[in-house]
């Protein structure tokens, strides 16, 4: 029993070292918001970082200044390359591959540290190093991420930048560089959590922003705006492959409000949003489209058999509701399939609102597939 409270115990405390600096459920919830960040910080720092070596490269060679610069010539040109590389993986590798993203930030951020490596102990043995120094703060400003898996990269570096120290130089400018190095990996550190804290703070506080404005105040459900938004994304990048979207008109929804009262239809559109929340899954995209119609996103749902199954329980449950004694409510349904009636969004809610109008015509309480309309 002792021996599994100090295991629990330790996972406690690795986990608060992990998360050091920054609130676990915090990270977790905006990670997507910084990984983004990420992505466009490093897509500019390897086309930034790629021309300026390159006219380094091309200056080091005018008279005058090859005699100083010359050294460095071909360690530019070469990083300069790899540099001009790491935005093409970016650009072209990371967008499809997201899972690589993080490890080639560290990656692009570890050679920066060593450029600046090479070029002040390495091959610049006589005077003070600062590029390095520049490096960690302009690192800790650019990437966000945990402090701790940071904090390793400056001391690795750091430690890394001594040693050259050491082997390269002597004397006073060796003390110096070993001086500045403690005092800026000290004060980077600091920075770096104190900025990643505030990052995720702001990713938090957007989340929230956006969860506000993006939610449906009498249902919970997504906006119009932002479902389409979401739709249109899904669509775009691949995520969904097959899918249905769904069209769904409340029958006679006016009634309500005329013989009830709105705050009776309020008190209904909020029971409909909640029995739609628990009867689909997380994966499926929830929207009131506005007044008493709601859309669907159902992926990997597009065989007619599924759809009409899915539009079924939702009319039972409907049947069911017992908001309003002595009233039934009914909906229409109308359903496009995906690729097949649309690749765009508004392709699939174009189909799907014929056949909802088809489906209204033909009696109400009623449900089609874009096809059997024509």
């Amino acid at each position: 029993m002792e021996l599994r409270r100090r295991k629990t115990d330790s996972k406690v405390t690795l986990k608060k070292l992990i998360y050091w600096g920054v609130n676990e459920g915090t990270y977790k919830e905006t990670k997507d918001l910084a990984m983004n960040e990420n992505y466009q910080n490093y897509l500019f720092l390897g086309r930034i970082g790629g021309i300026a070596l390159s006219v380094l490269t091309i200056i080091s060679m005018l008279p005058g200044l090859d005699e100083y610069l010359g050294r460095f010539r071909y360690v530019f040109a070469g990083f300069a390359l790899v540099f001009l590389l790491m935005a093409l993986v970016f650009r072209f590798y990371v967008k499809e591959h997201k899972e690589a993203l993080l490890p080639l930030c560290y990656l692009m951020s570890a050679l920066l540290l060593i450029l600046a490596i090479v070029i002040g102990p390495v091959l610049d043995s006589e005077t003070l190093s600062t590029t390095f120094f520049i490096f960690l703060f302009v690192i800790a400003l650019l990437i966000v991420d945990l402090p701790v898996r940071l904090g390793i990269l400056f001391v690795v570096a750091s430690g890394i930048f001594c040693l050259a120290v050491v082997v390269n130089k002597r004397g006073l400018t060796e003390i110096h560089d070993l001086i500045n190095c403690g005092i800026f990996l000290l004060a980077s550190l600091i920075i770096e959590t104190r900025v990643e804290e505030r990052k995720f703070e702001q990713f938090r506080l957007q989340r929230q922003i956006e969860g506000e404005r993006d939610t449906d105040g009498l249902t919970t459900l997504l906006t119009r705006d932002a479902g389409q938004r979401v739709i249109e994304r899904l669509l775009e990048n691949g995520s969904v492959k097959m899918a249905s979207l769904v069209m769904m008109d409340l029958d006679n929804f006016k009634d309500i409000n005329d013989n009830y009262g709105h705050p009776a239809g309020d008190v209904m559109l909020g029971a409909v949003g909640d029995m739609l929340d628990r009867l689909f899954r997380e994966t499926d995209i929830l929207v009131r489209f506005g007044g008493d119609e709601f859309m669907l996103l159902l992926p990997d749902i597009s065989e007619k058999e599924e759809a009409k199954a899915c539009m079924e329980k939702i009319r039972e449950h409907l049947a069911n509701m017992k908001m309003i004694p002595g009233y039934k409510q009914t909906a229409s349904f109308g359903v496009a399939f995906f690729p097949e009636h649309g690749k765009t969004f508004e392709e699939l809610f174009t189909q799907a609102d014929k056949a909802l109008y088809a489906a209204k015509y033909r009696g109400k309480d009623n449900s089609c597939i874009y096809h059997e309309n024509k």
